[in-house]
């Protein structure tokens, strides 16, 4: 049996080489801490456009959801 989750694409990680707006100036951050609703993270998980590799949970409420969307999302069908 193959993994449930495809692995992402690297390129989406990668800068694509062309000059953008340099919008953080000197200030590059590790991490960036958001909220996010439930239902856009599971769209986002589902259509493959943000890969669990990409984030981490914060708090233990956090997790649970996360470790729910991701059951939900192994479990639909097709």
């Amino acid at each position: 049996m193959g993994m449930p989750f495809r692995q992402p694409d690297q390129g989406h990680l990668q800068g694509t080489g062309e000059k953008g707006i340099d919008w953080l100036g000197d200030f590059k951050p590790e991490t960036v801490s958001i909220a996010i609703d439930a239902d856009r993270l599971y769209q986002l998980l589902r259509e493959h456009q943000l890969y669990v590799q990409d984030f981490s949970c914060a708090d233990e409420s956090s997790k649970a959801c996360v470790r729910r969307l991701l059951l939900a999302l192994l479990n639909r069908p097709g």
